[in-house]
């Protein structure tokens, strides 16, 4: 973990299982909150399961900001393309 507030990503794959609608096809959540997947890992910015139908990701991280750097007059367009590729990458992989 980091001193940052972060998210555990197992517990929202197993909250979102519980809740997903019976004629979902899959159910994503994109959040501006930092991820864990668990306690020896600082971060991931997503995790997706396959067998269940359920991911979460994070753009928090692309957030120049985050780190205590100022955005730069391209960061909302650059944002936009690392996090679609990263979103599909994360999403698109099984886990554990």
């Amino acid at each position: 973990m980091t001193c940052n507030f972060q998210i555990l990503s197992l517990d929202t794959l197993v909250h979102l299982r519980q809740h997903m609608p019976k004629d979902a096809f899959c159910t994503l959540v994109i959040t501006r909150e930092d991820l864990y997947p668990e306690e020896s890992w600082s971060f991931v910015f997503g995790q997706a399961s396959l067998n269940t139908g359920v991911g979460v990701f994070s753009f928090v991280r692309y957030d120049p900001a985050f780190s205590g750097h100022v955005r730069g007059q391209g960061y909302r367009p650059t944002r936009r393309s690392f996090t679609f590729t990263a979103f599909t990458a994360s999403t698109g992989r099984p886990s554990g």
